[in-house]
């Protein structure tokens, strides 16, 4: 669980990151983006602000999501069962975006990561963790003994 939750938190943290720069740098560069796509050939039946409408929309829906997967991470090292399902759907859905993506060599690594993720929170010890109830913390990666 502790792997799983570590790598939803360092992928998410960093896409949430690129995510809102991306958001910042379009917005601070409207007026050029708009100009390149009005001079970009085959694109002349698109409005230029629809299409920046349409970005705007699809970064803020990853940024949030980014976010999510976050809160879910959090809660599935508290023993959320509730958050492991949310966590496994959006990491089934992570891998799926990613192989739609898949034209470069950077959406392998959350494809991986993703996949990872949801094999780790699916696995017989995962279920027998998350039935475990209590707040102790979770057991050192390695061993079957609590901390102790």
């Amino acid at each position: 669980m502790t792997t799983a939750a570590v790598l939803t938190l360092v992928f998410s943290v960093l896409a949430a990151g690129l995510f809102a720069i991306a958001l910042v740098a379009l917005s601070v560069e409207r007026d050029s983006f708009l100009e390149e796509i009005e001079n970009e050939p085959g694109l002349e039946d698109i409005s230029p602000d629809d299409l920046f409408a349409v970005m705007m929309v699809v970064l803020g829906v990853f940024l949030v999501w980014s976010l999510v997967a976050i809160v879910l991470a959090v809660l599935v090292m508290r023993r959320s069962n509730v958050a492991r399902i949310l966590l496994v759907i959006s990491s089934a859905v992570t891998a799926l975006v990613s192989l739609l993506a898949i034209l470069s060599v950077i959406t392998v690594v959350p494809l991986v990561a993703a996949v990872a993720v949801a094999v780790l929170l699916l696995t017989g010890r995962a279920r027998d963790w998350f039935a475990r109830t209590g707040s102790a913390p979770p057991m050192p990666m390695g061993t079957t003994q609590p901390w102790g």
